[in-house]
């Protein structure tokens, strides 16, 4: 007698779509066999005219650490959502495991001192299971502990290459130290904008009194991404370091990676829901929700980002969730100037049902492009395949259930992250998660949350190898 039995479904495992029953022992799955045979649970769950998806893994998530962000102006914020509420948040959008981005609050705090506490804390709280990044201030004295934290099981770093009135942004030479650690089974993320390009870019709009928010894909413009990209790429070369650039924006940092890919080089990539999905365009009507870094584009980089996915060259899609409360980026902008703004927006909860709804329906990708996108690519990039991110025989039993009939408005009000509101307010939706489990319990069920805080668990990762 299995404990649970998933009937009726179209399961999409291993490239393919078909109905299956998926039998649960314990954490695990247990068996997947043809709808016909017979398996004894002592709990069954209808999926019928539903999609069953394994749970999806969420490569780009932020929730507050104790760190504050300084803007222009002397505006100072800080994320809103928590371990507790941020995991919470992902658990309605269909997400099982998390890769949130850890930040020591102090550059000079010890990293694997903060990560112990971080682990700990998210033990107690989240209700998602998560395999953090640890974040890298620019610091030269604690480019020493990379080792130490990757003793840990946390393979994953990440590095800004903007922007250096906030501390954050990492020269040439750090870059470099920081990969020569990190190749020993680790692998680098960038934020790959030219730092120093685009400040001389802002510095030289701001003199010219153009702040407006038009102004703002002008002071990052495509070129800042391309110069920073293919700068990570060659650094990654010469150092024989694995390297992930995360949400990626341009067609000419495609065309880098695509190349580096050619060539044999270890080098990922992500995207966003909100550069397959906006443009400049909402920039220029709603600054406050859709400034983000890199900036939202044109159509014609929207049309690649899709096309990067079709072809194999994008490995995942992340919401890069950032929760800062919609108040305190309107009191930010409230001159009407975009240099003042914070960037960034929440998205997780949105993710998986904007991708079924435009990509899927009408064409865009194959449901099973889908999948490898939000839950099998990160899952293999990051070391947890195929624990996670695909429903096989021995796998965590983490399983999302899709209505993809389900017609629904995005409202600000609806969502469940502490900030409550979204770039894609108003959107009209079709399909949406209606139950999931998290290592074969019940974590989500239609709008009510099954599970506790605590429910996640830790995940430490194998060493990255190629």
């Amino acid at each position: 007698m299995l404990d649970t039995v998933v009937v009726g479904g179209q399961v999409v495992a291993d490239g393919s779509v078909a109905e299956a029953t998926v039998g649960i022992e314990g954490e695990r799955i247990a068996a997947i066999v043809d709808p016909g045979v017979p398996l004894a649970a002592a709990r069954t769950i209808d999926a019928r005219g539903k999609l069953v998806l394994p749970g999806v893994v969420e490569p780009h998530f932020h929730y507050t650490t104790g760190l504050r962000f300084q803007y222009s102006r002397g505006h100072v914020i800080e994320q809103v959502d928590d371990v507790e509420t941020g995991s919470r948040a992902a658990a309605y959008g269909g997400v099982t495991t998390i890769f949130p981005f850890w930040w020591p609050p102090q550059p000079t705090d010890p990293m694997p001192d903060v990560m112990a506490q971080l682990i700990a804390d998210g033990n107690r709280r989240s209700y998602v299971d998560f395999a953090p990044h640890c974040c890298l201030w620019p610091n030269l004295d604690r480019v020493a502990e990379i080792p130490a934290v990757l003793e840990m099981g946390i393979t994953s770093f990440k590095a800004f290459m903007i922007k250096r009135g906030n501390g954050r942004m990492t020269d040439g030479y750090t870059l470099a130290k920081e990969m020569e650690q990190i190749r020993h089974g680790g692998i680098l993320l960038v934020h790959s904008e030219d730092g120093d390009l685009l400040e001389v870019l802002e510095e030289r709009l701001i003199a010219e009194g153009k702040v407006g928010a038009e102004y703002y894909w002008p002071s990052r413009p495509n070129v800042t991404e391309r110069i920073a990209v293919e700068r990570v790429i060659a650094t990654s070369a010469a150092t024989d370091c694995p390297v992930y650039i995360v949400h990626l924006s341009t067609r000419e940092g495609l065309a880098a990676i695509a190349a580096a890919k050619l060539r044999g080089q270890p080098v990922f990539t992500e995207t966003c829901p909100q550069y397959l999905l906006l443009t400049d365009e909402l920039t220029r009507r709603q600054p406050t929700r859709a400034k983000i870094s890199p900036p939202l584009r044109s159509p014609e980089d929207q049309a690649a980002m899709w096309g990067g996915i079709r072809q194999g060259v994008i490995d995942c899609v992340g919401s890069d969730h950032t929760p800062f409360a919609l108040a305190d980026k309107e009191r930010a902008f409230a001159e009407g100037n975009i240099f003042d703004t914070p960037t960034g927006m929440p998205g997780i909860e949105t993710m998986l049902p904007l991708l079924y709804s435009e990509g899927v329906r009408p064409g865009r990708i194959s449901l099973p492009r889908l999948v490898e996108v939000l839950c099998e690519g990160p899952a293999r990039v990051f070391g947890l395949y195929p624990q996670k991110g695909t429903i096989k025989v021995g796998s965590d039993a983490d399983i999302v259930i899709v209505d993809p009939a389900l017609e629904w408005t995005v409202r600000d009000e609806d969502l469940h992250n502490t900030a409550r509101w979204s770039a894609f307010v108003g959107w009209r939706v079709v399909g949406k998660p209606v139950l999931s489990l998290l290592r074969g319990r019940l974590l989500l069920e239609g709008e009510r949350l099954a599970a506790a805080p605590g429910c996640g668990q830790f995940l430490p990762r194998r060493r990255w190898t190629r």
